[in-house]
C-alpha cells in the first residue's frame, strides 16, 4: 500500500519519529496552525466532562503536554522551515492570512 503522507510527511516524520504515520485526511483545506490547537484544546478541557470528573492538576498536564509536545514541536518544525511559529493568535489576523508570508524577516 502506498503511503498517504504527501507534502506533509517530514513533518510527521519529525512529530513522531518512532511511528509509521499514515494521514487520514484530505491535504485540501488549510491546515490547522499551533494557536488553533491551543485553543480547540482549551476549550474541550473547559467542557463539563473535564472540570466535573479531573481535578485541576490533572487537566493542567494534560495542556501543559499538548502545549510542549504537540504545539510547541509543530512551532519549533514552521520556524526551522522560514515560517511565523503562529503560538499566539494576533488580533489582525483573519482567515485567509497566510502566515508563511514574510516569514524571514517576522523571525528575526
Amino acid at each position: 500500500m502506498e503511503s498517504r503522507l504527501g507534502r506533509h510527511s517530514s513533518y510527521k516524520a519529525e512529530l513522531f519519529p518512532d511511528q509509521n504515520l499514515q494521514s487520514i485526511g484530505s491535504r485540501a483545506g488549510r491546515g490547522i496552525l499551533p494557536f488553533e490547537i491551543l485553543e480547540i484544546a482549551d476549550q474541550e478541557l473547559a467542557t463539563q466532562k473535564f472540570v466535573s470528573e479531573c481535578t485541576p492538576s490533572y487537566v493542567s498536564t494534560i495542556r501543559d503536554f499538548v502545549s510542549k509536545h504537540v504545539v510547541g514541536k509543530l512551532a519549533h518544525l514552521r520556524r526551522s522551515r522560514g515560517m511565523y511559529d503562529a503560538m499566539e493568535r494576533e488580533a489582525e489576523w483573519d482567515a485567509e492570512t497566510d502566515l508563511s508570508m514574510e516569514a524571514s524577516s517576522r523571525c528575526n
